[in-house]
């Protein structure tokens, strides 16, 4: 074993160990507040849906419905977290920065597959403000809604008051 031999030696020992203490210490507290990060998302979402099931429990829901209410509801929960985080972002951004987002490859994907958008272009110019502008506004206002697959979510009959894009 290896021990201070003197007064200074074993002075020295004795407070590298406990700065050692102390730093293992810190580090198992910022791996903890890691962990604590990176789970809160699941514990919403188990809070959640245990809080659902033990309402379909209560109410004699079949297992089998249960199973499919489970997986539907895990699922529109999860997107609508991750819609929600998005629009906060979004909301809070002043005018100019919406508009540079929009024309950026965050939203490029949902807005190059609709043709309508495909009308409002570049002047003669070649500014895109106007496009920018255009979606900077229904980036603004999106909202997400989620449905079963092959339900109808419009309907002839139905007000044209509001864009509908449908991804899957």
């Amino acid at each position: 074993d290896i021990s201070g031999q003197n007064l200074a030696e074993r002075v020295f020992c004795i407070i590298t160990m406990c700065t050692a203490a102390c730093l293992f210490g810190i580090i198992l507290s910022e791996l903890q507040q890691i962990f604590a990060v990176s789970n809160a998302r699941s514990r919403s979402l188990d809070d959640h849906m245990e809080s659902m099931l033990s309402i379909l429990k209560e109410n004699s829901v079949p297992a089998q419905v249960e199973k499919r209410l489970a997986s539907w509801m895990r699922f529109q929960f999860s997107g609508m977290q991750a819609h929600a985080k998005t629009q906060d972002m979004v909301l809070n951004l002043p005018v100019a920065l919406r508009e540079l987002l929009a024309g950026t490859c965050f939203y490029n994907g949902l807005f190059s597959r609709i043709s309508l958008l495909d009308v409002v272009s570049a002047d003669e110019d070649g500014d895109e403000s106007l496009r920018r502008k255009l979606l900077g506004e229904i980036i603004r206002k999106i909202s997400a809604q989620f449905y079963l697959a092959k339900t109808q979510v419009a309907s002839m009959r139905d007000p044209a008051d509001h864009l509908v894009i449908i991804s899957t």
